[in-house]
């Protein structure tokens, strides 16, 4: 069983209780995968804590998104089952071993100073999308903003595909959700700096009038 937020489209969180009803009803018939890819943005805590309780469930976590690090192609498995955690050691990493640049930066990053940095970006990026939440809930054209717990937003609008492109335009890419069954006359936005945020912004207000 696989749990997955980074294809959900909307960055909206499973409930703890769900995933632990979920681990519950799969004990003894499936290992229960959960990726935790946007778990430093959301406001709930991590499943983690639950791994010696729950030796059937693993977590994927990254180092991609809350740490910008998406060039060293670093991710990692949380699991509270010994066994998983060698067959792991033993067949995935000698099949797929890691660059030592990569190693290195990663083990950069958890550094008390760097863990500092990040949650400082970390948290900015949080307040921003919380900021371009309301911008869209307040403009013409948009029918709807679904809920994040992501580094980026969900919103459905009048003429979705029309205003990517002018963006493309602009040399401002958003990601064109609004042909994909659910997701209709929806793009997905992500959270960038505050002067790309700004200009998006400036876009939709320059392409809605």
């Amino acid at each position: 069983i696989f749990l997955t937020n980074p294809n959900n489209p909307t960055g909206n969180s499973f409930p703890q209780s769900d995933v632990l009803e979920i681990c519950n009803m799969a004990k003894g018939k499936a290992v229960v995968i959960l990726d935790e890819t946007y778990a430093e943005f959301m406001p709930q805590p991590s499943m983690t804590k639950h791994l010696s309780d729950i030796p059937h469930l693993v977590i994927l976590r990254t180092l991609s998104k809350s740490y910008s690090l998406a060039g060293i192609r670093i991710g990692g498995i949380l699991s509270g089952c010994p066994e998983f955690i060698t067959l792991i050691r033993t067949k995935i990493m000698e099949t797929y071993p890691l660059t030592k640049g990569s190693i290195e930066a990663a083990l950069k990053i958890f550094e008390p100073s760097m863990l500092s940095i990040a949650q400082k970006n970390i948290n900015k990026l949080i307040t921003s999308r919380m900021d371009m939440e309301e911008f869209f809930k307040t403009q013409k054209g948009v029918t709807h903003v679904y809920p994040s717990d992501a580094n980026f937003l969900l919103v459905e609008m009048d003429k979705a595909t029309e205003f990517c492109a002018f963006c493309k335009e602009k040399n401002v890419i958003l990601r064109d959700f609004s042909k994909s069954p659910g997701t209709e006359n929806c793009l997905r936005i992500s959270i960038g700096t505050e002067e790309q945020n700004e200009l998006v912004k400036t876009l939709f207000k320059q392409f809605y009038g």
